[in-house]
């Protein structure tokens, strides 16, 4: 049997967009969408990546139905990579708290 075209394609990551993390916390048509798209990448060892999540209850919400990591306003507004790296230069320097 041959194998489908989507398992030769080269890319190991598969992006949830914006419009089915909004409200994944508490709309159950986007979280079933979201938990839907995570397994379906987990099954093809792909990694599920969140676009656009903007709240804490967001994030939490698609950590407990497994996603492996995201992007948005929660963590940073879109920039200029100059600016990107100093500000993750300025982190890396900054003491830790105890």
């Amino acid at each position: 049997m041959r194998r489908s075209k989507l398992t030769e394609l080269p890319f190991n990551g598969l992006k949830i967009d914006r419009n089915y993390i909004s409200n994944c916390d508490t709309d159950r048509v986007n979280k079933g969408l979201c938990e839907t798209i995570i397994e379906f990448a987990h099954r093809f060892g792909l990694t599920a990546v969140a676009e656009g999540i903007e709240t804490p209850a967001e994030l939490k919400a698609l950590r407990e139905i497994g996603c492996d990591c995201g992007q948005g306003y929660l963590f940073a507004k879109p920039q200029p990579k100059s600016e990107l790296l100093a500000s993750v230069t300025q982190r890396a320097k900054a003491p830790t708290a105890a």
